[in-house]
């Protein structure tokens, strides 16, 4: 587990068809998995595809600004547009720009989400 601050990353090489893009981490919205890939969304809606798995990504990224959700998504904090509760103590997150599918805080990470909301 990364714990210097220098250790994580600062932007991500992302194939785009023939090209190359750079996507720098502030401008990350959230990273989530569907049907065997994982999608990063910069904050104005663009989608790339990226290598790494849900799991690499949550200690490549600060926790001071993302934090892994679920299994599936990996938010901003400034991604997070509304949080709702929902049942079994489990939370619905809202994310801007809007995301593909619904992404739920399981009963196991809301209280350590709330407190990563709330530092």
């Amino acid at each position: 587990m990364k714990t210097k601050e220098n250790d994580y990353k600062n932007r991500f090489v992302l194939k785009l068809g023939a090209k190359l893009v750079v996507v720098d981490v502030n401008n990350i919205a959230y990273i989530y998995s569907y049907d065997r890939n994982n999608f990063l969304i910069t904050k104005d809606n663009n989608k790339y595809i990226v290598e790494y798995t849900i799991e690499n990504l949550e200690y490549m990224l600060d926790p001071k600004f993302f934090f892994k959700v679920s299994r599936k998504c990996i938010t901003s904090i400034n991604a997070i547009n509304e949080i709702i509760k929902y049942s079994n103590r489990s939370l619905k997150i809202d994310l801007n720009p809007d995301c593909d599918i619904d992404i739920f805080v399981g009963r196991d990470r809301v209280n350590n989400f709330l407190n990563w909301l709330d530092k």
